[in-house]
C-alpha cells in the first residue's frame, strides 16, 4: 500500500509528523499511538510499525504519528496532557477519509494510556496488558510518567 506523509496540527499548536496508508476498499480505520516519547518511542516503534504494515493489507486504513517533540514533530513532551490533543488531531485527520467506517484508537504503553483519556479516544482505545502496580491514568494527571 502507498504511504502518504502528512502534517497534522494539534489544537494547541504543535505540527505533527504523520503517515497514512489507506487500502482501496477499507472496512475500518485505526489511529496508532506509539510508546513513551522520552524512552525512545516513536511512530516506527516495533508494535506500531508492525501494525502500520499489517493493517492496510487486511483492509484497514491506518494513520500513525509522532507525538509532539518526537523526531519531525514540533513542540515538547507534555506528560500525556498535550499529547491527548495529538491523538485528537490524528482522529480528526483519519475520520473524514474513512467516514462511516468503524474507527479505533490503538496504542502501545504510553500511547495506550494517552488514547484512553483523550477526548474522542475514550472507550475505543486498545490498552496493552500492564504490569502489577500500574495505575489507571486520569485526564488531569500526566500519563505514563509516574505523575
Amino acid at each position: 500500500m502507498p504511504i502518504e506523509p502528512l502534517e497534522l496540527r494539534a489544537a494547541d499548536g504543535p505540527v505533527l509528523e504523520a503517515e497514512l496508508s489507506v487500502p482501496p476498499e477499507p472496512w475500518a480505520a485505526v489511529v496508532l499511538a506509539h510508546p513513551h516519547p522520552t524512552r525512545g518511542g516513536n511512530m516506527r516503534s516495533l508494535v506500531t510499525g508492525s501494525l502500520f504494515s499489517a493493517l492496510p493489507a487486511a483492509g484497514v486504513a491506518v494513520i500513525r504519528f509522532n507525538f509532539r517533540g518526537v523526531e519531525g514533530s514540533s513542540g515538547e513532551f507534555d506528560h500525556g496532557v498535550g499529547e491527548q490533543a495529538d491523538i485528537v488531531a490524528a482522529i480528526d485527520a483519519l475520520a473524514p477519509i474513512t467516514e462511516g467506517l468503524p474507527l479505533a484508537v490503538s496504542g502501545w504503553s504510553f500511547g495506550a494510556d494517552t488514547s484512553l483519556v483523550a477526548p474522542g479516544g475514550q472507550g475505543v482505545g486498545l490498552q496493552e496488558a500492564q504490569g502489577r502496580g500500574h495505575r489507571r491514568p486520569s485526564a488531569q494527571a500526566g500519563v505514563g510518567d509516574g505523575q
